[in-house]
């Protein structure tokens, strides 16, 4: 959890950063929604309503270790789709515009990069949140960024001033 004073560095960082800008999307949408990792790297651009700024949440993905079944299914860590935990994980969550402004970024940005969703689970495809092989975000890879994302923000910030304002690291 971040003070509001946090989430503002931390999302103008972002903005502002070359190296991290294409960050940006994913989490000004988190900050702005509070969904779940598992939720917001689920989402297809079909559960989003930009115009009615509305997003549908119906399902998460997750990354886990399928134990290989006696009828012979696969075993390993690959992505697969749940439900969410409760009838109340099922609901419609309103954008504030910089939402709105975070996902028309990320579909500009895929454009421009000639990128689209090369993943299909469980029947799902279309994923918002991809990385640069088309594949859904992994949400250790979403930590990793995080960290680095924090770890260069503090620095750009101490170096201005010893006594600045910086980002706590995640526990």
């Amino acid at each position: 959890a971040l003070t509001i004073e946090e989430q503002k560095l931390f999302v103008n960082y972002l903005k502002n950063s070359h190296k991290y800008s294409h960050w940006y999307p994913i989490f000004a949408f988190m900050l702005g929604t509070g969904l779940r990792v598992g939720e917001a790297t689920g989402l297809r651009w079909c559960d989003v309503d930009i115009k009615e700024g509305i997003v549908s949440i119906n399902h998460t993905l997750v990354y886990y270790n399928h134990a290989k079944s006696v009828d012979g299914a696969k075993g390993g860590c690959y992505f697969g789709i749940n439900t969410p935990k409760s009838e109340a994980g099922h609901r419609e969550v309103p954008m504030f515009d910089f939402v709105k402004e975070a996902f028309l970024m990320e579909k500009e940005r895929q454009e421009l990069l000639g990128l689209r969703c090369e993943a299909v689970v469980d029947g799902y495809t279309d994923f918002i949140f991809i990385n640069r092989f088309g594949q859904p975000q992994h949400q250790s890879t979403l930590n990793k960024a995080i960290r680095r994302i924090i770890r260069d923000c503090n620095d750009e910030q101490l170096l201005k001033d010893e006594n600045a304002k910086v980002l706590p690291f995640p526990s």
